[in-house]
């Protein structure tokens, strides 16, 4: 079993392509940062140049129970930033990254890695979550041109690793609130983490930053209490369940605006 989850493309059109991958043989490059296949599935991100006609790297991400990787973005010096979620205590983090330590007792972490151009090493990778037997996932990931990473996606921790000052620094209850955290350039520590949410279930699945380092997150919620800001398109959710978009502030303790965006179902 072999999946792509997410793409990216550079300025010159090269494609980077991660997702996972249940097969040793899977085409891994020399000189890459990992030919090392784990039995349990392994994330993997392999770059293709062009015209499609080679591969400029390929590697397998994991460790020994499991990884997917979820999203990808590339930032004008070549470098790949990865999001999924891993099950393994021996997930490649480095030293010095924001978080080193698995603690996900046989469940999903969040990870947030970082590649170097050409893909020989990896400039950071740590995992991003909280404590004990609960899911958490990264799903989406942008970068901003100072390198700056902002993943995204869900969780069910109520000690995910939110910021002070946070727009929602308390987990928003029923069974799963979205998260958006944005690390600093080097991936050593959080410039701002976020809760997203309401009274039941929240997830996202998109993310993009612009020039002023505003993030702009899109997904899905059953929570009728959803953060809407006021004068937006849809204030009321429209069924069992509506898509959401919202921006979050550049410093993360606002949201200028959160909308719904749905019908009824017939």
């Amino acid at each position: 079993m072999d999946r792509a989850y997410a793409i990216a493309v550079d300025a010159s059109g090269n494609a980077y392509v991660t997702g996972q991958t249940a097969s040793d043989s899977f085409p891994v490059t020399p000189g890459s940062f990992s030919n090392l296949y784990h039995d349990n599935g392994d994330a993997f991100v392999s770059k293709l140049s062009a015209d499609g006609s080679l591969l400029l790297y390929s590697a397998y991400l994991g460790g020994d129970k499991g990884e997917a990787g979820m999203g990808i973005a590339v930032n004008a010096t070549g470098e790949a930033f990865i999001t999924g979620m891993t099950a393994s205590p021996n997930f490649p983090v480095t030293p010095g990254a924001f978080d080193t330590t698995y603690t996900g007792a046989g469940y999903s972490d969040p990870f947030v890695v970082r590649i170097a151009p050409g893909g020989v090493s990896l400039v950071y990778a740590t995992y991003l979550g909280g404590d004990g037997m609960l899911n958490d996932e990264g799903r989406a990931i942008a970068a901003d041109s100072a390198g700056n990473a902002y993943v995204t996606g869900w969780t069910l921790a109520a000690d995910f690793p939110v910021t002070p000052g946070a727009f929602r620094m308390a987990f928003c209850g029923g069974v799963w609130d979205g998260f958006v955290t944005k690390f600093h350039f080097g991936g050593v520590g959080l410039a701002w983490s976020s809760y997203l949410g309401g009274n039941d279930s929240d997830a996202i699945y998109g993310i993009a930053v612009d020039a002023s380092g505003s993030a702009y997150v899109s997904g899905w919620t059953t929570s009728t209490n959803f953060p809407v800001t006021a004068g937006a398109p849809q204030t009321v959710i429209g069924g069992t369940s509506d898509v959401f978009v919202a921006r979050f502030g550049p410093n993360g303790t606002t949201l200028p605006f959160a909308t719904y965006l749905g019908g009824v179902a017939s």
